[in-house]
């Protein structure tokens, strides 16, 4: 290979590079886990949290195909979903659609908390959207199973 052939190939590979597109952060929008629980009568207990100031969204919830939660807006406080005996073999879809109403970010976040089984879960699903009023959609499944 002649010397200028090796330049010109050394030329334009230092300019791909430069042009390459630098991969998009989408986060992490979707949860697929198992919650462990014990054969117990003590309450299991979920809270959800719309996290980035200022940013609003709406949440269902379907444990058992029977829906627990409704098109509740914000934030949820932590509640009962029931004993860990009565949880054990059930699954829970989470469905929350975060929109970016805030002028200070573009970080859409929803933290859900987990507690009274085994031990305390908590689980971060986030994502930066590109223009401010976008949406993100974040979806959780999650199975109690019991130890």
């Amino acid at each position: 290979m002649s010397k200028s052939t090796k330049s010109a190939k050394k030329k334009a590979s230092k300019s791909a590079a430069k042009t390459k597109a630098k991969p998009v952060n989408n986060g992490k929008t979707s949860l697929d886990t198992v919650y462990l629980i014990n054969g117990s009568d003590a309450a299991v207990t979920l809270e959800i949290i719309l996290g980035a100031p200022g940013q609003t969204g709406t949440t269902d919830i379907i444990l058992d195909r029977i829906h627990i939660i409704t098109g509740e807006q914000g934030s949820l406080n932590e509640f009962a979903l029931g004993t860990n005996r009565k949880l054990n073999g059930k699954t829970m879809h989470i469905t929350t659609i975060v929109s970016d109403t805030s002028k200070d970010s573009n970080y859409l976040e929803t933290i859900i908390r987990l507690r009274g089984g085994v031990r305390f879960s908590e689980y971060i699903l986030h994502k930066t959207v590109p223009k401010s009023g976008e949406n993100a959609i974040f979806t959780s499944s999650i199975e109690f199973f019991k130890i």
